[in-house]
């Protein structure tokens, strides 16, 4: 089974060319292309407390079934609100350091050598959960 491992924040361009939300018929809020500097924006847990760290992390490279969405839309969830406030939930289920969030859309910028169901240029949306999170 392929699944969508591996993100790619619209918020990693590091060059003087941001993304420019256009409007466009038939489409609304298409993004330009960005320019990369090999780093990402994520929200990480680094310690068994409450908050997070907004940091930079090196852009991440496919494996063979992992795809790179640069990310143009996303919101905090639940889980993620547990995470953040660190309550029992969290506790007995997260081991920091880990980067958090898994519900975003946005466009396909690589895929693995495996990936079938995705190709570059495409927009998809994901909801990626990794392990037992029950």
């Amino acid at each position: 089974m392929q699944r969508l491992l591996k993100v790619k924040p619209s918020e990693s361009y590091r060059g003087t060319e941001a993304p420019a939300a256009s409007v466009s018929p038939g489409r609304v809020g298409r993004v330009e292309p960005v320019v990369y500097n090999e780093s990402m924006r994520a929200l990480v847990k680094t310690a068994a407390q409450p908050g997070l760290i907004a940091t930079d992390r090196p852009d991440p490279k496919p494996g063979p079934t992992d795809t790179i969405i640069r990310v143009t839309a996303t919101s905090l969830c639940g889980t993620d609100a547990h995470i953040y406030n660190w309550d029992p939930w969290a506790h007995s289920r997260i081991q920091p350091p880990r980067i958090i969030g898994h519900e975003m859309c946005g466009e396909v910028m690589e895929v693995g050598s495996d990936v079938t169901l995705a190709k570059v240029g495409d927009y998809v949306a994901a909801q990626t959960l990794h392990g037992d999170l029950s």
